[in-house]
């Protein structure tokens, strides 16, 4: 029988909450797993869960580089600066994790909990009571409970998959959801825009004009079922002078957004474009085809340099990083297509993050 890796045993007494123990094991192999991912996650949550945030902050730090935008260690370094009363850097990286991943149930709950509890002295109290750790990463489960979960996983797995194809499986598929309640009042016209511009950076300064039209195209095309183009048009109000309520408004039409298919994706714009202005594109989706480079993978990651346009070997339209969250397999000498949703970091860097991919035998 085979001894088990450091890793695989950090993992199993993590879930037993046995954090001293991973901190002994794993701190001596520090330069042996220095490009390790998982290594360092581990071993910087274990820090956490004992209070030694100084420890955590240097390895989560370190995993942070390794991949720059790992949903996981975004959230765990968000928990990690509440933990340290840094509110105003916590939320930062929490409105950082729904760029990366739109809709992600706990750093929404995170949100909340933070405008909750925006009273420093409020925070305080939650802090000392440990009502925060309901944001540190997930020790997960015990060895001796996950037999007893496995039935129960696929029943759940049987549910979800009906409450997502329900539609489908009973013949129900009809138009998109009534958003009738983001119409604007004639009330509302006077909250379009912010007047004083001294209040906040913008990117885009747009008249109550031209916020006006943005809003109802975003709207309209959400019913065309162009959601590509309604994105755009969430952006831009985003990212402008528009009111609270139309960024309120457009923050809730981007959560009815659907993930498309190959075969459903609609206004796939160039890389060209995009890189003409790449916040504007945040969280479109792309099909592109092209070629990689300069991968680097293990088995829960893949990252590479995507060269955009280069399948028949003749040109390069662009050259973007590629990132799956999944091991997958790809031929380095043969062209792929790949469908992939547009990310940016704190750097302002473009990111794909791939989702699916197609490539000839």
């Amino acid at each position: 029988m085979t001894s088990k890796s450091p890793l695989q045993k950090a993992r199993k007494w993590l879930a037993a909450g046995k954090y001293p123990k991973i901190i002994s094991l794993l701190e001596p192999l520090v330069l042996e797993y220095r490009e390790s991912f998982d290594f360092f996650f581990l071993l910087g949550t274990a820090c956490l869960y004992v209070e030694d945030i100084g420890g955590a902050e240097a390895y989560y730090k370190t995993a942070r580089r390794i991949r720059s935008e790992n949903p996981d260690i975004l959230k765990a370094q968000g928990a990690m600066y509440l933990r340290l009363g840094n509110v105003t850097r916590a939320l930062e990286i929490y409105l950082h994790v729904l760029d990366v991943m739109p809709g992600d149930e706990l750093a929404n709950e995170a949100l909340e909990f933070i405008r909750r509890n925006s009273d420093p002295e409020k925070m305080e109290d939650k802090i000392r009571s440990g009502a925060i750790k309901k944001f540190y990463p997930k020790r997960g489960l015990h060895p001796a409970v996950i037999p007893t979960c496995v039935f129960v996983l696929l029943l759940c797995a049987g549910c979800a998959y009906f409450a997502m194809n329900y539609k489908t499986l009973l013949g129900l598929n009809g138009a998109r959801a009534d958003l009738s309640a983001l119409e604007l009042t004639k009330e509302d016209a006077a909250q379009l825009v912010v007047t004083d511009l001294s209040s906040g950076e913008y990117k885009y300064i747009l008249t109550t004009t031209e916020v006006n039209s943005c809003y109802k195209d975003a709207l309209r095309f959400f019913q065309q079922n162009r959601d590509n183009e309604a994105r755009r048009c969430i952006n831009k109000l985003l990212l402008s002078n528009a009111g609270d309520l139309i960024k309120v408004n457009a923050n809730t039409l981007a959560a009815h957004l659907e993930e498309p298919r190959f075969d459903t994706i609609t206004d796939n714009y160039p890389v060209k474009q995009i890189l003409t202005d790449i916040y504007l594109y945040q969280n479109c989706w792309v099909v592109w085809s092209g070629r990689v480079s300069n991968v680097v993978e293990d088995d829960k990651f893949y990252k590479c340099d995507f060269l955009v346009g280069y399948e028949n070997l003749d040109r390069i339209d662009g050259t973007v990083t590629l990132v799956f969250e999944q091991p997958v397999v790809i031929n380095n000498e043969k062209p792929i297509e790949v469908l992939a949703r547009i990310t940016v970091t704190e750097n302002g860097e473009l990111i794909l993050r791939g989702r699916a991919l197609h490539q000839p035998l």
